[in-house]
């Protein structure tokens, strides 16, 4: 279903770049993939070179929305405690989509009241190439948890939680007089 999915959407933007003249659709697949290599290098070029798509952006949080639920569905009832509570599908994807929407307008708002120079469009594009972990990774976690057992659910959560990013590196505590 999964990969159906990214078909259909490739095979889409595909006839929209053949008919517009543009890069085709495995090269803006690669330049996703190259802004996950390369971040900075990728969303440079994606501002000053104008690479990058808002289409492929928002076919990215498409898959996240579809991945999220399938993620729930599909993930072992050991670690998942609400497997067999119905899911309203309605409200995980409004959820997905108002943190997203919320985070692109507050970044916007931060950068037309400090005179920057990033536009809604700019802002709304590199989030969703930035949410492309949220596609990768929670599928293959999910269905690693049918076959792992309840002792090994920290190596889970940590595969799943590194697609969440990190505020910023932690120190080690200096040590106390007399520790080695």
């Amino acid at each position: 279903v999964h990969s159906g999915l990214v078909g259909l959407a490739l095979l889409a933007a595909k006839k929209e770049g053949n008919e517009q003249g543009g890069e085709g659709v495995k090269e803006k697949v690669k330049f996703a993939f190259h802004i996950l290599a390369h971040p900075f290098d990728g969303f440079w070029d994606m501002k000053r070179e104008k690479k990058g798509d808002i289409r492929v952006s928002l076919v990215i949080l498409a898959l996240v929305v579809v991945t999220d639920i399938l993620s729930k569905q599909f993930t072992a009832f050991l670690f998942n405690p609400d497997k067999f509570a119905p899911m309203d599908v309605v409200f995980e994807v409004n959820k997905i989509l108002l943190v997203f929407l919320l985070f692109c307008v507050s970044n916007w708002s931060v950068t037309t009241l400090m005179q920057g120079e990033g536009t809604f469009k700019d802002i709304v594009m590199m989030t969703g190439y930035a949410c492309l972990p949220l596609v990768i990774i929670p599928l293959p976690v999910a269905i690693l948890s049918n076959l792992a057992a309840y002792s090994e659910q920290v190596r889970l959560k940590h595969s799943n939680l590194s697609t969440i990013p990190k505020k910023g590196r932690t120190k080690p505590s200096p040590l106390k007089a007399g520790e080695k």
